[in-house]
């Protein structure tokens, strides 16, 4: 089965930030933006959006109570591939407020036999929090208040999102 080996960074931060994983081919971006949520342990409640380094496309993910811009592209209608194949760098943005940038980049296409995404290796052993500052409340939080940030357990997180097709989880956001 197709699918795709990403690297995701948490952009504009020090020490660097980020997940290496396989994402199954033939899901749109909400999927996508769940995917990420679960990976970064986001609650979810915050509003985000793709854009892409070889388009003008915006990607949007519904949000109860707010209209999509003129031009928009939404989430549920949308599959990734085309866009992960004629893209080698994507960005993900969550939480408008707290300004949480990532930079996904695609580094192949890969054969999975999973229908799943699969985390090969991680670096950085903090995850961002809600509402928190974005990355300036989470450097204050490393150097200040560690024990109140959730660490990367990445056997726990592959566990959520080897079940992240179930339809509880896609209720969650």
């Amino acid at each position: 089965m197709k699918g795709y080996d990403v690297k995701v960074r948490l952009d504009d931060f020090k020490p660097l930030t980020w997940r290496d994983l396989i994402i199954p081919a033939g899901i749109n971006f909400k999927e996508l933006d769940t995917i990420l949520k679960i990976l970064w342990d986001f609650s979810g409640y915050h509003l985000s959006c793709f854009t892409f380094k070889n388009s003008v496309d915006v990607v949007t993910n519904e949000f109860p109570g707010i209209d999509f811009e003129p031009g928009d592209l939404n989430s549920k209608d949308i599959l990734i591939d085309s866009y992960f194949e004629n893209n080698d760098k994507i960005y993900w943005e969550y939480d408008y407020g707290d300004g949480w940038s990532f930079t996904i980049e695609v580094k192949k296409i890969a054969e999975t036999d999973k229908n799943y995404p699969v985390i090969k290796r991680f670096k950085g052993e903090y995850n961002p929090k809600d509402d928190i500052g974005g990355v300036w409340g989470l450097k204050q939080m490393i150097e200040n208040n560690p024990d109140e940030l959730t660490r990367f357990d990445m056997e726990s997180v592959q566990w959520d999102l080897k079940r992240y097709d179930d339809d509880f989880l896609f209720e969650m956001w």
